[in-house]
């Protein structure tokens, strides 16, 4: 049975950030027509981030073996004992998304996916420096399944 780690909201936010980044473009290009203020066309490209940051969260589910990753339309399956770390979002840097490091099956090359954990499970995070809920089970089934590829 697949556990969904990431938040019913990444689907929210993916959306937000794709009409965001329409809504800026679309004003972008007007004032760019209407006047060449190099500042104002700065502060609006900055506006942009937002866009940026969404749009690379993926969903992200798990189960006793592999850590299921979806994207807009395609979904990767990993072994979990190929998720090399779950590096934490941190609200002081503007980066309040989780990610997780997958080394590939050539062992050359590390995937970095973004996603947003259950709300509950970042505010514990950030706050208590804690993983705690599905984090906290992810985190101990990939330990478990490190553990059982070195017994063999």
């Amino acid at each position: 049975m697949k556990i969904e780690l990431s938040s019913r909201l990444t689907l929210v936010y993916k959306i937000f950030g794709l009409f965001w980044g329409i809504l800026v473009t679309a004003v972008i290009i007007m004032y760019a027509i209407g006047t060449a203020n190099p500042f104002v066309l700065l502060l609006l490209l900055v506006f942009l981030l937002p866009t940026i940051i969404t749009y690379k969260l993926s969903k992200v589910t798990f189960d006793d073996n592999f850590v299921y990753v979806k994207t807009w339309l395609t979904e990767e399956k990993f072994e979990l004992r190929k998720v090399k770390s779950i590096n934490e979002g941190d609200l002081m840097t503007m980066d309040p998304f989780f990610q997780l490091e997958i080394i590939s099956d050539d062992n050359k090359t590390i995937k970095k996916i973004e996603f947003a954990p259950k709300q509950f499970e970042s505010f514990e995070y950030f706050f208590r420096k804690k993983y705690g809920g599905r984090l906290l089970m992810l985190k101990r089934q990939i330990e478990r399944a490190r553990d059982n590829e070195q017994t063999f």
